[in-house]
């Protein structure tokens, strides 16, 4: 009776969030487009929350125009174009990946290039918002003690649970091919183990040395004495005297005194946040024009998030059915001259991976195909650039991790502090390692690593058949082991260092043509445009809201959403509630191997 009750009322819930959402989006969409620009302007960089790449999360979306990378970009750019615009405005506060930092400095560059002040100011500066405020030509930061400059560095760490979970009784095998390959330790060992330990302070000492000179080349300072301040022992921050001593930054102002510096500097000029030039109406990018996307242009397809299996995962997530479906349809659109594949993802499935692989390589085959590489491109994420005729990367790209993973958590140990026993009929090797209780027979596991073995063989076939690697060479590169990208590019897994226009450029180039347009897919739709579309079912709502918890347990329980809750359930002692053990006969363990 109860669920029957909450049905009703979460079903009223969503058809009124539908009806307020149809007739707000209506209003809007119905009413005239106006020119957010009026008279002189400063256009601010700011944005709530973090700043995607493409895709938006349906949580992080309104009616508006959303905010993302690739539409900043061409925002500032607009901007540079627009005399009615007279600076660009960095302040603090605001969440952005290093490499997203590298791809929007070439769009500031061509908005400095006019001749147009870039300015910055911080309360206080983190690495990251350090790092953007560099982009200006002035930089003030608040004289307050309180405050100063924070640099922390690239650093890589996690927290490892086998005593936690030894506690529990649970025990989860951690199967590798690739001694290096990171992914599950966590749950096996109390540390790092030695050859993760090893690579990741290569991968380290690489980043921190990106964030170094760019600091240098852009406040103009020596290296040495910016890098000093990072590996200075006991340096926790520096003092904003100190930092205008060093030329860290060039004013010391309270909020007050420079928005008094910027009115005496450009009068009565208006503020205007940089989302505001996407669009004036509520369907601003997705649906374009027909006649923009039937003009000769190169593509730009967004690989993001985590790579799942066709009919398995979120909208979050890159399902193989979805994306090789919009691999085909750049393929068949003669507008498209040449493809850009944008990778934004950390890997995950190896069978979905292959999928768009060998999707990507037909679409290669008609036209060309580069890659242009995210904050991190690894695993899964590298293994679907191979095909790409050329691969561009940024400095502060992590990439490689050429390996496979996968986690089988053993929670006999659990049932025998709970006094449960775990007995059944089990005709296969396969259905009897998928009973909870049961701990894994050692041919299962056997079997395991050698279907890992295969897995690890055909990724590393892969990438030769398109880096031509030797074997000795590709197992040096491979073995789970990540690299920045300035190193990827020295050891050949890349081969250029450049952000997203080198890469657009490149293609076109690729493609005997110039002067060719951008777009990019796929399309950018806000929360009412993906329920229209069926991009995102009403009853998605509620449980994408419960995600980052879900999360936590799937990634305690290895990755799987029903061991979580055996997992959350054994830890608050509620062992009556579990479920059916037959519900994990429909488990499919293959499908949850990592590369």
């Amino acid at each position: 009776m109860k669920k029957f009750i909450l049905g009703i009322f979460t079903g009223l819930i969503l058809v009124l969030l539908l009806i307020f959402l149809g007739v707000f989006a209506l209003s809007r969409y119905l009413g005239a487009p106006s020119d957010p620009v009026r008279g002189e302007t400063l256009l601010e960089l700011k944005w709530p929350g973090s700043l995607p790449g493409h895709r938006i999360s349906p949580l992080d979306s309104d009616l508006k125009a959303p905010l993302n990378l690739s539409g900043l970009r061409r925002a500032v750019r607009d901007a540079a174009g627009d005399e009615r615009i007279r600076a660009l405005l960095i302040t603090g506060g605001v969440e952005i990946r290093r490499e997203h930092i590298a791809e929007l400095a070439e769009a500031v560059e061509s908005f400095r290039a006019l001749g147009k002040p870039v300015l910055a100011h911080l309360e206080s500066g983190f690495d990251n918002a350090y790092l953007l405020a560099c982009l200006a030509d002035r930089v003030s930061l608040s004289p307050s003690a309180a405050g100063g400059l924070y640099l922390a560095g690239a650093a890589l760490g996690a927290n490892y649970m086998k005593e936690l979970l030894d506690k529990l009784g649970i025990r989860v095998h951690v199967l590798h091919a690739g001694q290096a390959k990171q992914f599950g330790e966590e749950y096996s060992r109390d540390s790092m183990s030695p050859a993760v330990r090893e690579n990741l302070e290569l991968l380290v000492e690489d980043i921190l040395r990106e964030e170094v000179n760019w600091i240098a080349a852009r406040r103009g300072i020596e290296t040495a004495a910016v890098e000093a301040l990072f590996t200075e022992p006991g340096r926790l921050s520096i003092g904003p005297a100190e930092a205008l001593e060093l030329g860290l930054v060039d004013a010391l102002e309270t909020r007050s005194q420079w928005e008094s510096w910027l009115e005496q500097e450009f009068g009565g000029a208006r503020r205007l946040a940089a989302a505001s030039l996407l669009g004036g109406s509520s369907f601003p990018l997705a649906h374009r024009p027909k006649e923009e996307v039937l003009k000769d242009h190169v593509a730009v397809l967004w690989a993001e998030g985590g790579i799942m299996p066709a009919g398995v995962g979120e909208y979050r997530h890159l399902r193989s059915d979805v994306f090789t479906e919009q691999i085909r349809e750049l393929a068949d659109r003669e507008a498209v001259r040449a493809v850009v594949l944008r990778v934004e993802s950390p890997g995950g499935s190896a069978l979905a991976s292959e999928e768009i692989y060998q999707e990507l390589l037909q679409l290669d085959a008609e036209k060309p195909l580069v890659v242009s590489m995210g904050p991190v491109a690894a695993s899964g994420g590298y293994y679907i650039s191979a095909p790409a005729r050329k691969i561009w990367v940024s400095p502060f790209s992590i990439t490689g991790s050429i390996g496979v993973a996968a986690l089988l958590p053993d929670l006999s140990g659990a049932w025998d502090k709970l006094g449960l026993t775990a007995d059944g009929v089990f005709p296969t090797t396969l259905s009897r390692l998928l009973m909870p209780g049961l701990e894994p027979e050692p041919e299962a596991l056997r079997s395991l690593r050698d279907l890992l073995g295969r897995i690890y063989g055909e990724f590393k076939d892969r990438v030769t058949a398109r880096r031509s690697f030797p074997p000795a060479r590709m197992e040096e590169l491979a073995g789970g082991r990540v690299w920045s990208g300035r190193r990827a590019v020295e050891l050949g897994l890349a081969d250029y260092l450049g952000g997203l226009d080198a890469a657009v450029a490149g293609a076109a180039k690729l493609a005997g043509a110039t002067g060719l347009e951008t777009v990019h897919y796929p399309p950018v739709m806000n929360l009412l445009e993906l329920l229209l579309a069926g991009e995102l079912n009403p009853r998605d709502l509620l449980p994408l809201a419960a995600g980052p918890a879900q999360e936590l347990l799937a990634n305690l329980a290895g990755a799987d959403p029903l061991l979580a809750r055996y997992v959350e359930e054994l830890a608050g002692g509620r062992a009556s509630s579990l479920p059916d053990p037959a519900l994990l006969l429909r488990t499919e363990w293959f499908q949850r191997l990592r590369e």
